[in-house]
């Protein structure tokens, strides 16, 4: 015997996949309490979509950033 009969034999494959539970009001009654009214909904989102979230990310601690660090000056400036 190969491997590959021995591998094939000690691994049968399902002829079939298991089917999925058929949704009923009752799972979408259960889904919806879980979340509490919030509802998702499926949306495609594009690599430039996600480079303008994380730039205007990025700007936000920058100007945070600077914030700060123009409130230490003025405080030092008070101290002397």
């Amino acid at each position: 015997m190969t491997d590959e009969k021995i591998k094939k034999e000690d691994s049968p494959v399902p002829e079939t996949a298991p089917e999925a539970a058929p949704e009923t009001q009752d799972n979408k009654t259960e889904l919806n309490s879980e979340f509490k009214g919030i509802t998702f909904r499926k949306r495609i989102v594009t690599s430039a979509e996600i480079a303008k979230f994380n730039l205007g990310n990025v700007l936000e601690i920058v100007e945070l950033y600077n914030s700060l660090d123009a409130d230490s000056s003025d405080d030092e400036t008070e101290a002397v």
